[in-house]
């Protein structure tokens, strides 16, 4: 389990992981890994939207956990209001990790 302010992230069975735990690590998520959670659904990480993009097809959702940015994809009919919390969920295929700007491993469904 991967924790930082706004972050509660099961990274599944990650053998890979394990030589690297209580070590300070980068996460790279990509934002069709993330997805608005409705209503009390559980969430992995809560964040505050900045700005939405529509483009048609997707809106594209541009968003801060603490100081961090974060852009996350969304529905065309999705909407909210800047300065709202968005509670994302995060697919671990879509979720890499980073120590010393090497990336470790990689992602299991």
């Amino acid at each position: 389990v991967f924790e930082a302010p706004g972050v509660r992230l099961s990274l599944g069975e990650r053998k890979d992981l394990d030589a690297h735990l209580e070590q300070s690590v980068h996460l790279g998520i990509r934002p069709e890994a993330l997805a608005p959670v409705s209503g009390e659904g559980e969430a992995e990480v809560e964040a505050r939207l900045e700005l939405v993009e529509s483009l048609g097809s997707e809106a594209v959702l541009h968003l801060t956990v603490g100081s961090r940015p974060l852009i996350a994809k969304a529905p065309p009919s999705w909407s909210a209001e800047p300065g709202s919390r968005v509670r994302l969920s995060v697919r671990p295929r879509g979720v890499h990790v980073f120590r010393e700007g090497k990336r470790i491993g990689g992602a299991e469904s």
